[in-house]
């Protein structure tokens, strides 16, 4: 079996340059205009002076406001707000 690997290692060791060719054409291909966060939907709502949403609607916005601009939590946010 480990003579097995290291010819193995040994014939893509002559071949180096075909492999990292196929593999820089590989990735090429993958190549993706990153595009900007999307727009937040709606406005950011105030909080009271102990730092908390006044309501449950607020505390809604809040949330959807932060996920909606979010591209990592645009369709993973759950509302917990009770």
């Amino acid at each position: 079996m480990v003579r097995a690997v290291v010819a193995l290692a040994a014939v893509l060791a002559g071949h180096r340059g075909l492999v990292e060719a196929a593999v820089l054409r590989s990735h090429a291909s993958l190549a993706v205009e990153q595009q900007p966060p999307p727009e937040p939907v709606g406005e950011e709502p105030k909080k009271d002076a102990d730092g908390a949403y006044a309501s449950k609607a607020e505390a809604c916005g809040a949330c959807k406001f932060a996920s909606t601009a979010s591209c990592a939590m645009y369709k993973t946010c759950l509302c917990y707000a009770t």
